[in-house]
């Protein structure tokens, strides 16, 4: 799974950005098996990729990448979601 959206650079509004987030695994098998060895194993949980990068025709430069467990990701994605949320209301 894999999404796109644009979004702003507030240091330099004319630079438009690019940020992705995908899973970092390819078979759903081994994004589990992550899972579940950080929470028995103390394993790092690294199963969400976010990529943040400049808006160009050759996939631009890479500003940062973050990687992050399934329970931040959540966390993350239920409050971006409540904020909005918010905004609408």
């Amino acid at each position: 799974m894999r999404i796109q959206v644009k979004a702003n650079d507030s240091n330099n509004k004319n630079k438009p950005l690019i940020i992705t987030v995908c899973n970092n695994y390819f078979k759903l098998s081994d994004a589990r098996e992550v899972y579940r060895k950080s929470k028995t194993e103390g394993l790092q949980d690294d199963n969400v990729v976010i990529e943040i990068r400049t808006e160009n025709e050759d996939e631009g430069e890479v500003k940062n990448t973050l990687v992050l467990g399934v329970e931040d990701a959540e966390n993350m994605a239920l409050t971006l979601l409540n904020i909005s949320k918010e905004i609408k209301n």
